[in-house]
């Protein structure tokens, strides 16, 4: 799995073990990327979320009466 911390993680024991020079273009990058990967975990989760929310109020059928007493068409009235 992508972890952008490890990237951190490396860039800094490299500047400090190593003697790599840092440069503003590195800083920046890592954290644009750290940030746009974790930003995008964050939005599956919530979507994960909100999916399996609906799927638990679709199968609460509970209070609501039977829909065997509904008559919907199977086709749309443009292929009848």
């Amino acid at each position: 799995m992508f972890s952008p911390l490890s990237i951190v993680i490396a860039m800094i024991m490299g500047v400090t073990f190593l003697g790599d020079s840092l440069h503003l273009g590195s800083v920046i990058g890592t954290t644009i990327i750290s940030f746009g990967f974790y930003t995008v975990i964050w939005g599956q989760t919530k979507e994960k979320n909100k999916l399996l929310a609906v799927t638990s109020e679709d199968l609460d059928v509970s209070g609501s009466e039977s829909s065997a007493d509904e008559t919907l068409p199977l086709l749309s009235s443009r292929y009848q």
